[in-house]
């Protein structure tokens, strides 16, 4: 009995890290009067930083997204190109809100917004900015089934900068009493299948919400 109920309270502790909201916080360059004219390498940690290995699996898309000046996140767009970002997280899985900190570049450039979107899914948000210059703003999002891969389009090409400084994910929250249910009853056990926990119980398998998973 003793290590069932151990079992359980590292399932539920696992659980909880997985339904605590997270965010992304863009890497800005030293700058306080002007943003960076180098793009952004295309990985991860030089992107988000060190810590959101925990989070991001790859960078998937980035066009003319620069780092910006102290206190702004990331300048999306330059001149007449568009700025594009897709990511792929560690731990796809069902949100509730989605929230993008986002800004105009200035007075007149970037109230026509942005749009984001799950990669293959047909789910998406479009966002226009309606605060002053460089005053941030949320922008949330609600997208339908489990999020996948995150992408960030610039909606116009001229003129229409803007600037992102975070992304923070808040996941739908566990229901702990279905959790218990499934991980106290006999020959349990559980395992990592394509980078998520799985839990297997009388020959089907259950993901950490208590959902049964379809082969």
């Amino acid at each position: 009995m003793k290590k069932t109920i151990t079992f359980v309270a590292a399932l539920l502790l696992c659980v909880g890290a997985f339904a605590e909201s997270y965010t992304l916080n863009f890497v800005e360059c030293s700058k306080t009067n002007g943003d960076s004219d180098k793009i952004y390498v295309k990985e991860v940690e030089a992107i988000f930083g060190a810590e959101a290995l925990v989070y991001v699996d790859s960078i998937d898309n980035r066009d003319n997204v620069y780092p910006a000046r102290v206190g702004c996140g990331a300048k999306f767009g330059g001149q007449s190109k568009k700025g594009i970002l897709a990511f792929t997280l560690s731990n796809p899985t069902e949100v509730d809100s989605i929230v993008i900190s986002a800004a105009k570049y200035g007075d007149t450039e970037g109230a026509d917004g942005f749009k984001v979107f799950i990669v293959n899914q047909t789910d998406t948000a479009f966002f226009t900015l309606s605060a002053g210059n460089k005053i941030f703003e949320n922008c949330v999002w609600k997208p339908a089934g489990v999020v996948k891969t995150i992408r960030i389009n610039q909606t116009t090409a001229t003129k229409q900068r803007f600037y992102v400084k975070s992304i923070t994910i808040y996941p739908k929250k566990a229901v702990e009493t279905a959790i218990e249910q499934t991980t106290m009853r006999a020959e349990s056990s559980k395992m990592l299948r394509n980078g998520q926990v799985v839990i297997l119980r009388e020959g089907k398998a259950y993901n950490l919400f208590g959902q049964e998973i379809a082969d």
